[in-house]
Order: C-alpha cells, then structure tokens, then sequence
C-alpha cells in the first residue's frame, strides 16, 4: 500500500469551505483509480501518555488541523492514478479554490509505504 500523506493547518472558520473542496477532490482521485481519499479532522491534539501533542510538534496554536490520506496499491498504481488526476481540468479549479482557504506553503506533504 502507497500511501500519500498531508497535513492541513487552517483557519477554524475556513474549515467548511475546505472539506467542500476536499469533498470534490477526493470524487476526482476516486474516480481516476486511488483505492481511497479520506480527510481527517483532528478532535484532540493534546499530550499525553508520555507524547507530544500534535498542536506542539505542529505549531498549530488555535489552527484547526486535517489530515488528508491518498491511497494507492503501490507506488507505479500512485504514479498512473496522479497522471490522470493532473490531466483532469477540474483539479485545477479545486486547487485555485484550496489556495484561497490555506496556505499551500504551509501544507506538509509525504508519502509512506506500508511495512505492517
């Protein structure tokens, strides 16, 4: 499983207008092949047993944190799915739209290979 892995931090208050975005973004991964695209909204990020907390590590003070999960099965299924999703005209217009929600600067981005 290849997974590609981003980490959102946002205005609160832009939270709404960002999953509607994402919403239509994850139709379109979906539908060129991606085995699945979920947004996650983080609920608590405090320290505890002994961690620290995501807010810390992140910087995030009063944002509001997502996590956004592409999955594909391998990394050349990745590479075949990103190819059609980037021809497709309507990922263009969704991201003019993220940009204006966050800032795409600040997005952390990563891809991970599953090992367990």
């Amino acid at each position: 499983m290849h997974t590609i892995v981003y980490v959102y931090r946002l205005a609160p208050e832009r939270v709404d207008d960002f999953v509607e975005i994402q919403r239509a973004a994850a139709q379109i991964y979906v539908e060129h092949g991606a085995l699945d695209d979920e947004t996650l909204l983080a609920v608590d990020l405090s320290p505890r047993y002994g961690c620290r907390g995501f807010a810390d590590a992140l910087g995030a003070g009063d944002d509001a944190v997502l996590i956004g999960l592409a999955r594909f099965r391998d990394r050349a299924h990745h590479d075949e799915v990103m190819g059609r999703v980037n021809d497709d005209p309507r990922i263009d217009a969704l991201f003019e739209q993220v940009s204006q929600v966050v800032d795409i600067g600040a997005v952390a981005l990563g891809e991970f290979r599953r090992i367990v």
